[in-house]
């Protein structure tokens, strides 16, 4: 009995020892293991990014500017009327008009909403106003003679509803708001207002066939209804040719604020529901909510924004272009969200312009580049896949002759949001042969796939409408005498006509390689294939020359100044020649070198933006990523940030004629160009950086085979990469130092590792060279002297004024 005790007693002693062995090595496998940890504390990061007003905005240039993806509003001071206007928008508002009257945008036009005005009681002298972008809200107090009135004004992030409180002091009680409608007419000029002007028009738009045949009469639409429903005050619009908008407006008063809420609804002619019901009814709603207090609802609104800034992280020792990186950040969840209409030309903040509608050349695929690595495609990006499914029939509709609509779809160089205008309306500065826009917006799509690996959206939305945009490039297709296919006179945008232009050539060869892709990924044995591999067998060469690089055409050269880099597509963003490939690097740089030297010497010379625009840095910037130039990537970012005479503007926006989204945010995708690129096979790390950026980190940017990736620099040395998987793809990492060895990397030479690594799985790659350093993602030091870029205010004023003296 007591030997059972004491083997009883050993036992239970073995037992114990073993657990504390196993509880101290799971200890010590804990402290060793591996990970990245993150230090960000981003409200305070984010401040050094807000817009600060020391000075009152005078025009629509300098306004702070707020946005939910479908509504919005811009703010600033009307010194001659004495009053704050705030101005509101919708993104879909437009008319629907007949093109027998003119081109999308003229009859299918974005129209002006409205504005309220903020009068005072005295004189309005000065403001203190921030938009702080970590919150989307405005915030801050207008000063006049007679006191102050402090100002909280946002637009809410899910209800279509925008809120501005305001608590007046004593002077400033009797302080109203006053609403003014604008008219129901486009914004752009030169159409057909007589009989007599119908012929020229056509000529100018070298509009083919019945259409552009009338008169377009911009009253048509005639007055606006004001009335109420229900205690709420609404303006609704009506329109001659179908469809509707209304506003609807109420002030909700306590002891000491008042709270305006605004909401904007619109019915597309076949809509048979009230738009100023359902305006009304989305004020009452957020009333209803609201009685008890706002702070649950703004709550909502700011939790959206702080979940959606923190899907990544980009910090760098150049806090000038941080700021201009998160300011794109903040503006594509104004403009569009995945649910809702697509960006446009002008964007959200439409004021009078030449271009309300949105332009199919190049800047919806400018603005849609920034939102796949920066790992918001899911919030953003597929507002652009999403909405041409949405009006994927209208897209058929364009084609003309009709017979081609059994297996195509084309989209000209402007619609309206509903992407209708026939293809012999409008063709203006193309032949009326050219049918790569479509297929070159289907390449931002092609991207969202490859970054997220959604088969199901490859294959339902995706590869139908590509293969119908390449189908279309099929029937305009020439076979030349050799036995070659290429293109006879199709059009390089804005620029002429061309042999075998470039433009269609990249954007037909991107297509057939794509589709044949899509076919093995998707194992579909589609009829199409032998002739996408015949096409692509026998398809011209890109048109060169030694001295000036890749041509317009085989009959033209890049022989004059034009903003547009579309003779250059086959470099960026397609990849289609690269560094990669033998002697391509000098034949690249040849060709970007002379795009820029003959726009410079043409803005030297004449003074015009036209010939060396925002997007012409900004794809100058990339270009020389794409080739490894920091430098050279760097000086034409800087180059556009301070750009030519005030077209980046001190509110972070962008105007030519007219106000313009694509070019800021083309600014954001050259900032990433610089860090992390994911063409061809292989993911770069830090590909093209310039010498200056020393110290830089970032933090699940997204990238082709579904991979979330986060890297760190210090001092000019790379410290460690991490990636996850999401998708279970294979992987090759391209990096600029010697890891610490891994069964798990395998070294392919020239700094090329395959990586092994599953779905969902994390793996942390270090630099051998540094010893142990704490892996830790955090904010960059800021340059004090560099926050705050954007608004009216003294940290800016003396940046440009140092500037101005270099």
């Amino acid at each position: 009995m007591k030997l059972i005790v004491q083997q009883s007693f050993s036992i239970r002693f073995f037992r114990k020892i073993i657990l504390l062995t196993f509880l101290v090595l799971t200890v010590i496998s804990c402290a060793d293991k591996i990970e990245v940890k993150e230090n960000i504390n981003w409200s305070d990061f984010m401040s050094r990014h807000d817009m600060v007003w020391e000075r009152l905005p005078l025009e629509f240039r300098e306004a702070p500017w707020t946005g939910n993806g479908l509504i919005g509003s811009m703010v600033w001071y009307e010194k001659e009327r004495n009053m704050i206007r705030m101005q509101v928008f919708r993104s879909d508002v437009h008319d629907h008009g007949p093109f027998t009257q003119g081109n999308a945008g003229v009859v299918r036009g974005r129209f002006q909403i409205g504005s309220f005005y903020l009068k005072p009681v005295g004189r309005i002298s000065g403001c203190n106003l921030k938009l702080k972008i970590w919150d989307a809200k405005l915030e801050g107090s207008i000063i006049t003679d007679k006191g102050e009135i402090v100002i909280k004004h946002f637009t809410h992030t899910s209800d279509p509803v925008i809120s501005t409180t305001i608590e007046p002091s004593e002077g400033e009680k009797r302080c109203q708001w006053i609403w003014e409608p604008a008219k129901a007419a486009t914004t752009r000029s030169n159409y057909a207002a007589t009989t007599e002007r119908i012929k020229p028009v056509r000529k100018g738009y070298r509009s083919q066939g019945n259409w552009i045949t009338e008169v377009y009469d911009p009253e048509a639409n005639g007055a606006p209804e004001i009335s109420t429903i229900d205690d709420i005050n609404f303006c609704r619009q009506t329109l001659k040719y179908g469809g509707e908008y209304s506003t609807a407006w109420k002030e909700i008063k306590n002891e000491s604020q008042r709270t305006l809420l605004v909401s904007i609804a619109k019915k597309y002619p076949k809509e048979k529901e009230n738009s100023a019901e359902e305006a009304a009814y989305n004020i009452a709603a957020v009333k209803s909510r609201t009685d008890t207090g706002f702070q649950k609802w703004e709550k909502e609104h700011t939790d959206w924004w702080h979940n959606y800034y923190q899907r990544s992280f980009v910090s760098l020792n150049d806090t000038r272009v941080e700021t201009v990186y998160w300011t794109q950040i903040y503006k594509m969840a104004c403009t569009t969200r995945y649910d809702l209409p697509m960006m446009d030309t002008a964007g959200l903040w439409q004021t009078p312009s030449p271009w309300p509608y949105i332009t199919w050349d190049l800047n919806v695929q400018l603005c849609y580049w920034l939102p796949v690595a920066s790992n918001h495609i899911e919030t953003i990006g597929v507002s652009l896949i999403n909405h041409l499914d949405k009006w994927k029939e209208n897209l058929i509709k364009n084609v003309e002759p009709v017979e081609w609509q059994d297996d195509a779809a084309f989209v000209p160089v402007s619609t309206a949001m509903d992407c209708y205008q026939p293809r012999f309306v409008d063709g203006r500065f193309y032949s009326a042969e050219t049918g790569g826009n479509l297929t070159w917006a289907m390449h931002n799509c092609y991207m969202m796939y490859e970054a997220t690996q959604n088969k199901e959206m490859l294959r339902k939305q995706i590869f139908p409408l590509l293969k119908r945009a390449v189908n279309y490039q099929f029937h305009i297709m020439h076979k030349w005498d050799d036995g070659t296919y290429g293109f006879v006179q199709t059009g390089c945008p804005e620029f002429g006509s061309a042999d075998n232009c470039n433009y269609e050539l990249s954007i037909f060869r991107w297509g057939c390689q794509t589709l044949l892709e899509i076919c093995d990924i998707l194992k579909i044995d589609d009829p199409l294939i032998p002739k996408w591999e015949d096409a692509l067998n026998n398809l011209v060469a890109y048109p060169y020359d030694d001295e000036t690089g890749y041509r317009v055409g085989t009959d033209r050269a890049f022989d004059k100044g034009h903003r547009h880099y579309s003779h250059l597509l086959q470099i960026y963003p397609f990849y289609l020649v690269n560094i990669e490939q033998e002697g391509e690097q000098e034949r690249i740089k040849i060709s970007i070198d002379h795009f820029f030297e003959t726009n410079y010497e043409a803005y030297k010379r004449t003074g015009q933006w036209g010939v060396l625009a925002g997007y012409s840095r900004t794809g100058l910037s990339s270009m020389n990523a794409a080739i490894g130039n920091g430098e050279d990537a760097l000086l034409h970012l800087n180059e556009f940030i301070d750009y030519n005479h005030k077209i980046v503007l001190p509110n972070g926006l962008y105007c030519e004629s007219g106000p313009v989204l694509e070019t800021p945010l083309s600014a954001g995708q050259s900032v990433l160009d610089m860090l992390i690129q994911s063409w061809g096979d292989k993911i770069r790390i830090f590909p093209s950086l310039p010498k200056e950026w020393t110290d830089l980190c970032f933090d699940n940017l997204r990238t082709k085979g579904a991979f979330l990736v986060s890297a760190k620099r210090n001092n000019g040395n790379t410290e460690f990469v991490k990636i996850k998987s999401l998708a279970g793809e294979s992987c090759k990492l391209k990096i600029d130092f010697v890891p610490v060895q891994s069964d798990r990397l395998i070294d392919l030479g020239k700094g090329i590792y395959q990586l092994n690594i599953d779905k969902d799985e994390e793996i942390i790659i270090q630099n051998s060279k540094l010893g142990k350093t704490e892996l830790v993602i955090l904010p960059i030091a800021a340059q004090n002297e560099r926050i705050n870029w954007f608004g009216l205010n003294k940290n800016r004023d003396q940046i440009i004024k140092t500037l101005a003296n270099k």
